[in-house]
C-alpha cells in the first residue's frame, strides 16, 4: 500500500471515531438533570402528601413531605437519575400519637384495680358535715368554771335548838370542835333534879346528832 493510501485510511478511521464520540456525547448531554419542580412533582405523584420544603444539594434534592396519619418524611431524590435515594420519617403523625396515647391510657386503666378510687365522698348538699352529732367537742358547761360551794355550817344557836330537842334541860356550855376531818358542836346540858350532865355532839354541817355523853 502506498503512503498516500495509508494516510487516507487513517484519516477515515479518525473521522469514524470522532463521529462515534460525538454521538455518545450528544446522547449523554441530551439527558438534563431534574429541576426542583420536576423532583417535587415526582414525589407528589409517588406519595399523596403536602410538600413542606425543597432543598437543593450538589447531587440530590432533599424534599420534606407530610403524609396524612403517618407523619413527616425527608426524601432524597437523585438529580441526575431521578431515583429515590432514601426516605426517612422525622416525626410521627398526629393520629399515630393519639392512638398511642389512647392505648397507653387503656393499659393504665386495665392495670388499675377498680377499688382504688377515692373513698371520700363529697359532703351532703348544703355543706352539712357527716360527722355524728355525738362526736366533736362537747358544749361547754356553764358551771364548769364555777368554784365548789363551801358547805354551810349551822350556827351555834341552831346547834342549841337541836340539842334541846334531843334532851330537855338548860344549856351550860357550847364549843365548836374539829377532829378526824369533822367539825361538830359539843353542847353541855344540865337537867333539873339530876346531878349528871349530858354532852351532846352535833355535826356542824348536817346538824345530825352524833352522840350523847353523860358525865357524873
Amino acid at each position: 500500500m502506498s503512503k498516500g493510501k495509508k494516510i487516507l485510511v487513517g484519516a477515515g478511521v479518525f473521522l469514524v471515531v470522532m463521529f462515534a464520540v460525538w454521538q455518545v456525547s450528544r446522547v449523554m448531554t441530551s439527558a438534563q438533570p431534574l429541576t426542583a419542580e420536576e423532583a417535587t412533582q415526582k414525589v407528589q405523584e409517588l406519595y399523596a402528601g403536602d410538600i413542606v420544603s425543597v432543598k437543593e444539594r450538589t447531587d440530590l434534592y432533599l424534599i420534606t413531605i407530610v403524609l396524612e396519619d403517618t407523619g413527616t418524611y425527608e426524601i432524597e431524590i437523585d438529580r441526575e437519575s431521578g431515583d429515590i435515594a432514601s426516605m426517612t420519617r422525622t416525626k410521627k403523625g398526629v393520629a399515630s400519637n393519639e392512638g398511642a396515647q389512647k392505648e397507653a391510657t387503656e393499659e393504665e386503666q386495665a392495670e388499675t384495680p377498680p377499688n382504688t378510687r377515692q373513698e371520700e365522698e363529697p359532703s351532703e348538699q348544703g355543706g352539712k358535715d357527716k360527722t355524728p352529732e355525738n362526736q366533736g367537742t362537747p358544749p361547754a358547761d356553764d358551771n364548769s368554771n364555777a368554784k365548789p360551794e363551801t358547805p354551810r355550817q349551822i350556827t351555834e344557836q341552831e346547834a342549841i335548838e337541836i340539842a334541846l330537842n334531843q334532851l330537855n334541860g338548860e344549856v351550860d356550855d357550847v364549843e365548836l370542835e374539829q377532829s378526824g376531818g369533822h367539825t361538830y358542836y359539843l353542847v353541855e346540858i344540865e337537867r333539873e333534879g339530876e346531878e349528871a350532865e349530858a354532852t351532846i355532839q352535833i355535826n356542824a354541817i348536817s346538824g345530825e346528832v352524833m352522840s350523847v355523853f353523860w358525865e357524873d
